[in-house]
């Protein structure tokens, strides 16, 4: 049997977060915990961050504590508006996050020991661009034992990211967030805000650009990804993700990528639950640091939430 619990939904910098956690009746070893941080895709509901949290916890043993956070829609377009993300609005988000799990770290007491492994989960370029924030080397305004925290990152998901941005890549995202309607509202307003059209397409390409290199040549974390995309998603084009994966994998990293064929984009969880948490399992057994903290295969089976 395993004890399951969710803690109060948490005010973290303008988004509400959510802690699930859930407990194996067989862990007593102090070694056996660790995070699992998901950062939401843009207009993610509690729904839809419930049932990613739920996912997660099925494929995790021993005591797995899940973080669920989306950041709103405002975090997504002033990113969109600057060139210093140093500065930007996911800055204070990450800060949080790190100070909550540190915080966390510190105060179980018998449950575990400090340095407990974190498995990131990051859904378009929403959740993109938070992982930036939480592991990018800060210059100014330097988070305490930021890069001891980067040191207990054991594995990074992408669901669907990062995007390769794009005005059709941005007006479909909108639309799918907040409907035809208000989308197109929405995407008017960004691009009276940035200039015009042509100003709106040259913002969104350096972003592309800008974030890439960051991801290539920048990212700190060498943990082993997993890229779960597929081929029908008309938001994250997959040929920009395996670029980056190939990428990757010459600089040394282990990549795992998965596509599932015909989901949409960030629907691939909805489209295919059992194949999803397959995916997330076997990246999970795939991370020495999770070694013992993975649940047994007929667990996904027993798993009624999804």
């Amino acid at each position: 049997m395993a004890t399951s619990s969710i803690e109060t939904p948490l005010p973290l910098s303008g988004c509400l977060a959510t802690i699930y956690s859930r407990e194996s009746a067989a862990h007593s070893a102090r070694s056996q915990d660790c995070w699992i941080i998901l950062l939401g895709f843009m207009g993610a509901s509690s729904r839809n961050m419930e049932r990613l949290a739920m996912a997660a916890l099925s494929v995790a043993g021993g005591r797995v504590r899940v973080l669920a956070a989306t950041a709103p829609i405002g975090f997504v377009l002033k990113q969109g508006m600057l060139d210093n993300w140093e500065e930007g609005p996911y800055a204070a988000l990450a800060e949080d996050i790190i100070r909550l799990t540190e915080e966390k770290e510190d105060n179980r007491g018998e449950g575990g020991q400090a340095g407990t492994p974190i498995l990131l989960h990051a859904s378009s370029q929403n959740g993109a661009f938070a992982y930036r924030a939480l592991v990018g080397v800060r210059t100014r305004r330097p988070i305490r034992g930021h890069a001891r925290w980067r040191e207990r990152v054991a594995g990074v998901v992408f669901d669907s990211a990062p995007v390769a941005l794009s005005p059709a890549a941005v007006d479909e995202a909108m639309r799918g967030a907040w409907g035809a309607v208000q989308g197109r509202l929405l995407s008017a307003a960004l691009r009276v805000a940035i200039g015009g059209q042509q100003a709106y397409a040259e913002r969104m390409c350096r972003q592309k650009d800008m974030y890439a290199e960051w991801f290539l040549r920048a990212d700190p974390i060498a943990a082993p990804l997993l890229f779960l995309l597929s081929h029908a998603d008309r938001i994250s084009c997959p040929s920009h993700i395996h670029t980056l994966i190939a990428e990757k994998r010459k600089g040394g990293t282990a990549v795992w990528w998965h596509d599932f064929g015909g989901s949409s984009h960030v629907q691939h969880l909805s489209a295919y639950a059992a194949e999803y948490r397959l995916q997330l399992l076997r990246f999970l057994r795939s991370l020495p640091a999770f070694q013992g903290l993975v649940a047994p295969s007929h667990a996904l089976t027993l798993d009624s939430k999804l």
